[in-house]
C-alpha cells in the first residue's frame, strides 16, 4: 500500500468517531444491541438469583451461542431464498399455509414483547418524573406510553432509528456502573448471602432453571430484526455480517453478565424483578439509570413494532381465512396487500396503532412481567427463532441432495455451498476465509429453485473446514455432447438416480443441538408460566 493509498484509507478514529450513514457496521450493531436491550436486562439480576452466580452465567453465555447460531440461520434462510421478510422464507419453504402461520406466530409474540416493554415504561416513568406522571393509573400510563413511542413505530425504515440506538448502549453501561458500584460499596456477605449467590434461592434448581432461561433469551431477543439489518447492511459480505455479529453479541452476553452478577452480589435473596427498583426513590444515579433505561425501552418500542407490522397483512389473512363472515369488512378495512405489493403510508400507520393498542391491552391485563416473558419466550420466540429455521434449514439441504443437477452460474455454487453448512457466515461458503467473498447483494443472486432440475452441473460438497474449500464436480459432459439429452425427462437421461449426500459440518451439529436443548427449556418455561397463569 503506497503513502497516498494509507492516507486516503478510513483510519480507526474516522470509522468510530465518524457520521453513522444508513447501512453502516455501528448502526447494525447497535440497531442488533437495541432491539435486545429492553425488559430482559432488568430481570437478569432476578434470573441469576434463582439459580446462583454459576449456572446463571453458564446459562447466559449458552444463550448467547444459541442467538448467533439463531440469527445466522435466519439470516441464511433469506439469502437462499432472496426474500424480504422471515415470513415469507417460510412460504418459499414450507408453503404459503406454513408462511401465514409463522406471522401470525411472529405478531403475537411481538405483541407480548411489545406488552413488556409497555409494562415496564409504565412503572419507570411515574418514578422519573412524578410530578408529570405521578397521578395516572396503569392503564392510562399504557395509553400515554403508546403515544410517545407511535411516532417512530409508524415509519417506515429502521434506519431513520440510527442515530438514537447508542443511548440503548449507553443505558446499559450507565446502569452497569450503577449496579457494580453498589456491589463494591456493599456490606461483607454472610453466609446466606454467599449460598444465595452460589446455588440461589433455595428452590429445585431443575424447576426454576426453565424460568431463568426464558428470562436469559428475553434479555437477547433481537432475532426480529435480523433481516432487516441484514438487508440494510453495506457490503454485506461474510466479514462484515460476521463483524456485527460476534460485536453485538459479545457486547451484550459481556455487559448482561456484569449486571446479572453484581446485582446478584449486591441484593441477593432480595434482588426484585426489575433491577431499578431496588434503589429508594431519592437515589439520584437510580434515578438517571431509569431515565436512561426508559429511553432506550422506547427506542426498543419502534424496533419490535416494524417486524411485526410487516406480517399483519399476513394475520389479517389468516384470519380472513377463518371468519369467512367478516372477510369483505376486512378487506375495506385493513386491505390486507399481497406478499410482494407494498403497504401505502395510511395502512401502516393503521396498523401500527393496531398492534400497540393490542400491546397496551396485554400489559394491562397480565399480572407480571415475567408471566408475559414466559410465555412469549417459549410459545413465540422459541418456535420461529429455534425450532423453524432448523427445519428450514433441514428441508432445503434435503431438497438440494434431490436436486443434484442445477442451472449452471455463479449463483448455484454459493447456494449449495451455503447449504453444506449454513452455519458458516452468510452469505458465505463454509470456508471461513476472508480471501474468499462471493458476491453478496440479494437482489444479484436469483432465488433457490426448489423444484426444478437441470443436468448441466452436478455439485458435490466435500466436508467443510478452515482450509478446503467446497469442490464443485461437473458431469463431463458438454452441452454439445448431451445434445437433446439436456431437456429430456430424469429417467432417460443418463445420471443415476439416488440421494446426493451433504455432510453435515461439526458446527452445524453443535448450532442443531444446541437449538434443540434450548427450545425443550423454552416449551417448559412456556408451560410453568401458562400454569401459573391460569391456576
Amino acid at each position: 500500500m503506497t503513502a497516498q493509498d494509507r492516507s486516503q484509507s478510513p483510519t480507526w478514529v474516522r470509522r468510530t468517531l465518524g457520521p453513522m450513514r444508513r447501512g453502516s457496521l455501528r448502526g447494525s450493531i447497535f440497531t442488533l444491541m437495541s432491539a435486545a436491550i429492553g425488559s430482559g436486562v432488568l430481570l437478569l439480576p432476578y434470573a441469576f438469583s434463582l439459580v446462583g452466580l454459576p449456572l446463571g452465567l453458564l446459562t447466559l453465555f449458552f444463550g448467547t451461542y444459541c442467538l448467533a447460531t439463531s440469527l445466522r440461520l435466519i439470516m441464511t434462510i433469506s439469502h437462499i431464498t432472496g426474500c424480504d421478510s422471515y415470513a415469507k422464507s417460510a412460504a418459499a419453504v414450507l408453503g404459503p399455509s406454513a408462511g401465514r402461520a409463522l406471522a401470525c406466530l411472529m405478531v403475537g409474540e411481538a405483541l407480548c414483547g411489545q406488552a413488556s416493554f409497555i409494562k415496564f415504561l409504565s412503572d419507570l416513568l411515574p418514578r422519573v418524573l412524578p410530578s408529570v406522571f405521578g397521578g395516572f393509573s396503569k392503564p392510562q400510563m399504557a395509553v400515554i406510553v403508546v403515544c410517545l413511542a407511535f411516532p417512530a413505530s409508524a415509519c417506515r425504515d429502521l434506519s431513520v432509528l440510527r442515530h438514537v440506538t447508542m443511548i440503548s448502549f449507553f443505558s446499559l453501561a450507565f446502569m452497569a456502573t450503577l449496579v457494580v458500584s453498589g456491589a463494591l460499596g456493599g456490606p461483607v456477605l454472610d453466609d446466606e448471602h454467599m449460598e444465595v449467590i452460589m446455588h440461589g434461592r433455595g428452590t429445585s434448581t431443575l424447576h426454576v432453571l426453565p424460568q431463568t432461561w426464558s428470562i436469559v433469551l428475553s434479555a437477547l431477543y433481537c432475532q426480529h430484526v435480523a433481516i432487516p439489518v441484514y438487508r440494510q447492511l453495506h457490503n454485506s459480505d461474510s466479514r462484515r455480517v460476521n463483524k456485527v455479529l460476534l460485536r453485538s453479541c459479545t457486547a451484550l452476553s459481556v455487559m448482561y453478565a456484569v449486571v446479572a452478577s453484581c446485582g446478584i452480589v449486591a441484593h441477593g435473596a432480595a434482588t426484585p424483578e426489575n433491577i431499578l427498583l431496588a434503589y429508594p426513590k431519592d437515589h439520584r444515579a437510580a434515578s438517571l439509570a431509569q431515565l436512561l433505561t426508559g429511553c432506550s425501552l422506547l427506542v426498543a418500542l419502534p424496533l419490535g413494532v416494524q417486524p411485526a407490522r410487516d406480517q399483519f397483512p399476513e394475520v389479517l389473512r389468516a384470519w380472513r381465512a377463518l371468519f369467512q363472515a367478516l372477510a369483505r369488512f376486512c378487506r375495506n378495512l385493513f386491505s390486507a396487500q399481497e406478499l410482494s405489493g407494498p403497504v401505502s403510508s395510511t395502512m401502516r400507520v393503521v396498523h401500527t396503532a393496531c398492534i400497540l393498542s393490542a400491546a397496551a391491552s396485554l400489559a394491562v391485563v397480565f399480572p407480571s412481567v415475567t408471566a408475559i416473558v414466559g410465555i412469549a419466550t417459549g410459545f413465540g420466540s422459541v418456535l420461529w427463532t429455534f425450532i423453524m429455521p432448523v427445519v428450514m434449514i433441514l428441508i432445503l439441504r434435503h431438497r438440494a441432495g434431490k436436486e443434484r443437477c442445477l442451472i449452471e452460474g455463479p449463483g448455484s455454487g454459493i447456494r449449495e455451498r451455503l447449504l453444506s453448512s449454513p452455519l458458516s457466515s452468510p452469505p458465505m461458503s463454509p470456508c471461513p476465509s476472508p480471501r474468499f467473498s462471493p458476491t453478496p447483494s440479494i437482489p444479484e443472486i436469483p432465488p433457490m429453485t426448489l423444484n426444478e432440475e437441470e443436468p448441466e452441473m452436478c455439485m458435490h460438497i466435500d466436508e467443510p473446514d478452515s482450509g478446503k474449500r467446497s469442490t464443485v464436480v461437473f458431469t463431463g459432459k458438454t452441452r454439445e455432447e448431451e445434445g437433446s439429452d439436456v431437456y429430456s425427462p430424469p429417467h432417460k437421461r443418463n445420471i443415476p438416480d439416488h440421494y446426493e449426500h451433504y455432510p453435515w459440518s461439526f458446527h452445524f451439529v453443535v448450532g442443531v443441538f444446541s437449538l434443540c436443548i434450548g427450545s425443550g427449556l423454552g416449551l417448559t418455561a412456556a408451560y410453568q408460566s401458562l400454569r401459573r397463569v391460569l391456576g
